[in-house]
């Protein structure tokens, strides 16, 4: 099983970054929590604790040793859960993306940079 924790529907990944992640296994969205920027340390680790505990259970009923999760979100939160399913021998990846910016100026001379990004793999932690 692959599990996309993340803010982004694995339906709107490009479809070589599907295919890599069905290397794993069926992929699963698993939405990626808001977190209030008044969000303290204890909070944080409670977060992490809970994400974990639905990841693990998730991935026990799968019962395969393919098992992934992209972990993409707040970074404290990720952190946490990174090292959480470290602990727990569950790869935790990030997708190697690499970043191309375009810049352009629209018709009333402001200047506007977009970005774009191609997956490329992905990544332990």
């Amino acid at each position: 099983m692959f599990i996309n924790f993340s803010y982004t529907s694995y339906k709107e990944w490009p479809e070589d970054q599907i295919k890599a992640a069905r290397e794993y296994g069926e992929i699963v969205d698993f939405l990626f929590p808001e977190v209030s920027a008044d969000a303290d340390e204890t909070e944080i680790e409670e977060m992490a604790d809970e994400c974990g505990r639905e990841i693990y259970e998730a991935l026990e009923e799968c019962g395969t040793d393919a098992n992934a999760v992209l972990v993409e979100g707040e970074y404290t939160l990720t952190f946490s859960l990174v090292n959480r399913l470290k602990e727990l021998n569950i790869g935790a990846l990030s997708a190697g993306l690499e970043k191309h910016d375009m810049e352009s100026t629209d018709s009333n001379g402001n200047k506007i940079k977009e970005s774009y990004y191609i997956f490329k793999r992905f990544r332990e932690y």
